[in-house]
């Protein structure tokens, strides 16, 4: 996690990449938890530790936010609220 932190600032096109494949791959998700009648889906995230957050609000929001916001939309249009 460290590593793939550091990401954030010295590769940050990568981490974008694996953004992308992660939020297609969960989308994939969502879109069967649609299928077999789900109501609800959970987005799981841990951003924070005991004493402070683990990335700083700009890299949360360019890195995180739009990418879950996509979650939260599409599982909206599928009917399910998140």
């Amino acid at each position: 996690m460290e590593l793939f932190l550091m990401d954030y600032v010295l590769n940050p096109e990568l981490v974008h990449r694996l953004a992308r494949v992660a939020t297609d791959y969960d989308k994939a998700a969502i879109d069967l938890a649609a299928e077999v009648g789900a109501d609800v889906v959970f987005l799981p995230g841990d951003l924070a530790g005991e004493h402070s957050l683990l990335i700083s609000p700009g890299h949360f929001r360019e890195f995180v936010k739009p990418y879950e916001r996509e979650l939260v939309d599409h599982s909206h249009r599928r009917g399910l609220r998140s």
